[in-house]
């Protein structure tokens, strides 16, 4: 069994998920989902459970559970050579060892590259989808959405990089100049004249006041409790423009237009000691 320690907002739910999918499907074992930490985690909610995943989703409640299984911890158990099956992620960037884990490892990081998983896109396609009961309530702007002729999604992250001073060190916020940039290489790449412009954000009213898109906007405030749904509207889309932002990186990846076109922000983080070299895929646009 593959054995992940989930932990993060959604989009880092789903990069942990595709990477322990794809080494589980390798081995031909099942694929177990630790959540524990979200049992003491408020920051983002836990929401692949509304995804058509194929795992075991688990938890277990307890401070000693907790410290245990604590990263801390289990370096510590690894260094000492009690965990042969352990793999902590110590960067960032792109690591080849993880695909080469053998059957019963269990991992702990974020592993934010498609690298991991580029391999099972199709199956990925289908589990990392939101069941259909949970699409009741935004049936409308899937309709209107894919009911039109060139949507372009626009997804401005605001939220903690503005109130977090440590989220605000480690990724910044992208310039207002990017988003009206991107919508005109999207238009020019895709060689259409106009097009409806989606935007979302968890600070929709900032937008409305200072995103400044000489066409068509649809204002779409960020559900705070069901982000799955903003995320499944955006991949609608035939193009999106994201922000530094995993949430809306997944919104792109999904999106199964073959002709889509993907702007991402070329500066995705404002720390210089991080790369987002294997982070963005090498056929979407950077400005």
């Amino acid at each position: 069994m593959i054995t992940v320690k989930l932990n993060g907002g959604l989009g880092n739910q789903l990069f942990q998920y595709a990477t322990g999918r794809a080494l589980s499907l390798k081995w031909g074992v099942p694929l177990r989902l630790d959540t524990s930490n979200y049992l003491y985690y408020n920051v983002h909610p836990l929401r692949i459970q509304n995804m058509n995943h194929n795992c075991e989703i688990y938890s277990h409640a307890g401070r000693v559970y907790k410290a245990i299984n604590s990263v801390k911890f289990q370096r510590l158990l690894s260094m000492f050579g009690l965990r042969s099956d352990l793999y902590i992620e110590d960067s960032i960037e792109f690591d080849p060892a993880v695909l080469s884990l053998g059957p019963g490892a269990t991992i702990y990081g974020y592993f934010q590259s498609e690298k991991y998983f580029s391999s099972i896109r199709e199956r990925l396609l289908e589990e990392i989808s939101v069941k259909d009961a949970s699409l009741l309530p935004i049936r409308q702007q899937i309709h209107d959405i894919k009911s039109c002729n060139n949507s372009i999604s626009v997804h401005v992250r605001r939220g903690d990089y503005v109130t977090n001073a440590s989220a605000n060190d480690v990724h910044g916020l992208c310039k207002l100049n990017y988003f009206s940039s991107a919508v005109e290489f999207v238009l020019k790449s895709s060689k259409e004249k106009s097009a409806k412009i989606y935007v979302f954000s968890d600070d929709i009213e900032w937008c409305k006041s200072n995103l400044k898109l000489d066409y068509e906007c649809i204002y779409i405030s960020g559900q705070e409790n069901a982000p799955e749904l903003d995320m499944h509207l955006m991949s609608l889309c035939k193009h999106n423009i994201i922000s530094n932002s995993t949430f809306s990186w997944w919104a792109a990846w999904l999106n199964r237009n073959e002709e889509k076109v993907v702007v991402a922000p070329d500066k995705w983080f404002q720390s210089k000691t991080l790369s987002s070299e294997d982070l963005v895929p090498g056929n979407w646009a950077r400005l």
